[in-house]
């Protein structure tokens, strides 16, 4: 069964269809590139069920994510809608530290995201900042635009992910 076939499915509910489909990118009869086909001619609200599914099952094998999975969801960042924005920023965050040379890309998408209205965008934008510092190639500018946006954050809940990074920063470079 396709993807999509699946998701359109009114008789699943939608636990049942994500867990569907990461059972099936589990077991490699779906790939990551074909769960990803097409995903930027759907609306929003399938986009991010998708872009859900591949979060759920990057949490447990973050490598399902190769450089050309990363570049597709490195474009839904520019999205509009929130959900899609909130899980591709969640699928980074799972999934960085295998694509290092990505993060010059990422990093301005994600400070831009931080700054976003929605507080579970910026959460998923602070947690994608906090991977990234798990495994920068340089801690200056990182801590830098982290304090920042620690200082300008009124969520204390995302004020403790960048003083994780923070601290990951320190523990690293100092």
């Amino acid at each position: 069964m396709e993807p999509l076939e699946i998701l359109n499915n009114k008789s699943l509910k939608a636990t049942e269809q994500a867990a569907l489909l990461m059972v099936a990118l589990e077991k490699k009869s779906l790939t990551v590139q074909q769960l990803l086909s097409g995903i930027d001619r759907l609306k929003a609200p399938m986009q991010a069920k998708i872009l859900g599914v591949l979060e759920g099952a990057t949490r447990a094998q973050p490598n399902l994510v190769n450089t050309e999975a990363m570049a597709v969801v490195t474009d839904c960042l520019h999205s509009s809608a929130p959900s899609v924005i909130r899980e591709s920023a969640r699928i980074i965050a799972n999934t960085i530290h295998l694509h290092t040379n990505c993060i010059p890309d990422l990093l301005p998408l994600l400070i831009k995201i931080a700054g976003h209205e929605g507080t579970v965008v910026r959460w998923s934008a602070a947690t994608g900042l906090n991977a990234i510092a798990g495994c920068a190639a340089e801690a200056k500018p990182l801590e830098l635009m982290l304090t920042r946006l620690a200082a300008r954050e009124k969520q204390a809940s995302i004020v403790k992910i960048y003083q994780k990074a923070l601290k990951t920063l320190k523990k690293r470079w100092l």
